[in-house]
């Protein structure tokens, strides 16, 4: 179980984000990023705030389903888009820190009120590689989380590697995304690609095959998704989490 949690390293615990320190300032330099996939969202978004001497006047902070909006949603306002794949409050919260202390004070700031966000039992852990941060912030707020599961991320990294809920996040990394964990990207000076691409501003253009879609496959997918169970992201969703609520608030 240790060797699995220390090679496979979903959260990036032990390995430091050197892919992730390379694209973030190719992105800042006004690159556009092709076909980036497997990579940790979280860290790429911290190291680009690092790139940051003034802070955008506009930013957002939410999932996948706001990565869509752009700059030119704002054409009076300097903006950035710091959503990421399935974006949690603790997200929200540690990038919130990593602004803090750079000292960058943006004007707007944009979340998205996901549907699991205020739900405890998400099971949503991609937030750990900023767990400095979150838990930064929880001091800076005076909030005292009490849930076992978020004192687990608060001991030492060498406490991960025995650690059942790490190895059950390893194995389904290595399920979704197999041992290699090398990503594959282009850089480009525009978005006219049938992949994804990652804009300078932070949002994503969705690639091809997402858009063209027929309506029978999305039906599809949204009754699979409806009956499955438990349905992901919103086990156990019977009431809003106090503790999230109070983060939140």
């Amino acid at each position: 179980m240790a060797t699995v949690n220390f090679f496979v390293d979903p959260a990036q615990l032990f390995h430091a984000g050197a892919l992730e320190k390379k694209t973030s300032k190719a992105l800042a330099s006004g690159k556009f990023l092709e076909g980036l996939k497997t990579f940790d969202e979280r860290l790429f978004h911290k190291y680009l705030l690092e790139t940051f001497v003034v802070s955008r006047e506009t930013i957002v902070f939410g999932s996948s389903r706001s990565m869509l909006i752009q700059k030119k949603h704002f054409p009076n306002s300097t903006f950035i888009n710091h959503s990421v794949g399935g974006g949690t409050l603790e997200d929200y919260v540690a990038l919130t820190d990593v602004y803090i202390k750079r000292g960058l004070k943006p004007d707007t700031v944009i979340l998205t009120l996901e549907p699991w966000l205020l739900n405890i039992n998400n099971r949503r852990w991609r937030w750990a590689s900023l767990r400095v941060n979150f838990f930064s912030m929880l001091d800076r707020l005076g909030v005292d989380i009490t849930d076992t599961e978020y004192q687990e991320f608060k001991i030492s990294n060498l406490a991960s590697l025995i650690s059942i809920k790490y190895f059950r996040n390893s194995i389904l990394s290595i399920i979704k995304h197999g041992f290699g964990n090398v990503a594959a990207y282009h850089l480009r000076s525009d978005d006219n690609s049938p992949e994804i691409v990652i804009r300078p501003d932070g949002s994503h253009k969705n690639p091809d095959w997402r858009l063209n879609r027929s309506a029978d496959i999305v039906t599809a997918e949204a009754i699979q998704f409806a009956n499955a169970s438990p349905i992901k992201y919103l086990d156990r969703y019977d009431t809003l989490d106090r503790e999230l609520r109070i983060i939140f608030e």
